[in-house]
Order: C-alpha cells, then structure tokens, then sequence
C-alpha cells in the first residue's frame, strides 16, 4: 500500500511510515485501531508516529483547551423564534472567518452578521464547498451515496 495524507493536511511525519505503523497496530487488535492504541505506541520515541504529538505537557494542555473552545464555538446553535414559515430549525451560531481587521487569523464571527457581510459570507461559502469536496471525494466510491454525490458535482461545477 501506497500512504499519503489528505490534501491540506497539517502532518509533518512521513505518510508511508505513519500509515505502516497505522496499519500494524489494526492487525495487533485483529481488525480496528482506537486513538489510545495510536497514542500508546506513539509514547515510544523510535515509534514513527512520535513525532506528530506534543508532549510538552503544559503546551499540550494549552491546545486541548483551544481544541476544546473551538468545540464549543462550532457546536452552539441558536434557534430564530420564525423563520418566516414557521420553522424553527437551529442554526450554527457562530462561523469561522479571517476577520478584517486580522487576517493572519481565523475567528468565530455571528453566523447571521457574517451572512449579511459580503465579504465574510463569501468566505463562508467558500468553506462550505472546500468541505463539500472532501466530503464527495471521501465518499465517492461508495455506491449507496452516488446520487448525491452527483448533486454535489453539479453544485460544484
């Protein structure tokens, strides 16, 4: 087998290396690898997975906690009392977004203000088909999904 990381991944340890371990680990369980397996082996300093982790404890906790705050700011919805038809279906309440004044960095901008921005809402957009194309291009080859994949190339294109 021929391992590579995802387009726009952020890895830097070697994909062939990391997928050959990630494999030998599956077949030590006899069929499935859990995340504790992975950072178990990845203890072990010759383990080629090593290096893809922090162990600086006290930096590891900072990213955890910005991991989990990002959590949060993606899974907090609002629900509008009406819509205009009477539904009242949830919302992401906030958006990541380059915001003017920092674009070096992303933030969580109002979904409904950044919907109202040109700017931001393109920005939103272009996200949501960025993630719209990893979705089709993880799940293309599965039959069962063929129909939307083909709306989401015709959306696409």
């Amino acid at each position: 087998m021929k391992f590579a990381w995802t387009a726009g991944s952020r890895i830097k340890i070697n994909a062939q290396d990391a997928g050959e371990r990630l494999q030998h680990l599956r077949k030590k369980r006899r069929g499935y690898v859990m995340a504790s397996d992975v950072v178990k082996d990845a203890k072990n300093p010759d383990s080629p997975l090593h290096d893809h982790f922090d162990w600086n404890d006290t930096e590891a906790a900072r990213k955890w906690r910005l991991d989990q705050a990002g959590y949060l700011l993606r899974s907090i919805t609002v629900v509008y009392e009406d819509d205009g038809v009477g539904n009242r279906q949830p919302v992401r309440s906030f958006v990541r977004v380059h915001h003017p004044d920092d674009m070096e960095n992303v933030g969580y901008e109002d979904t409904k203000i950044a919907m109202s921005d040109d700017r931001l809402r393109l920005q939103v957009l272009t996200q949501a088909k960025q993630e719209l194309k990893v979705w089709t291009r993880r799940y293309r080859r599965l039959t069962e999904f063929a129909s939307v994949v083909a709306e989401a190339d015709a959306v696409l294109a």
